[in-house]
């Protein structure tokens, strides 16, 4: 898939997402609460993941920052993703297709 993003205001883009849960001095424990943002097989314009690239894993999780009224180059990703907005919104176009999709604050999709 190739895609291109355009942004509307700030957008922050997550690869994946750790939890890390701690223990305190006291030695007490909490329960966290849990709560899936996505859970797709497929990208947000349908294309189905097939499969995971081989060799080591790797789990890797970026804050990405576009600028306002901005567009990314077209490119693409040799690993399936998800992009989670925070704030603003951020448009996917894809090449091949033409299809379009807007991803709001607080919206998750995969890539």
């Amino acid at each position: 898939m190739i895609s291109k993003y355009s942004i509307g205001v700030t957008a922050i883009a997550v690869a994946s997402l750790a939890a890390v849960l701690a223990q305190t001095r006291a030695n007490s424990v909490a329960s966290g609460h849990r709560e899936i943002l996505l859970q797709t097989t497929q990208s947000w314009n349908g294309k189905p993941y097939t499969h995971y690239p081989t060799g080591k894993p790797q789990l890797t999780t970026i804050k990405l920052t576009i600028a306002p009224h901005t567009a990314l180059p077209w490119h693409t990703h040799p690993f399936p993703n998800v992009v989670y907005v925070l704030s603003g919104s951020l448009t996917l176009h894809d090449k091949a297709s033409g299809k379009t999709q807007v991803v709001h604050q607080g919206q998750a999709v995969g890539e």
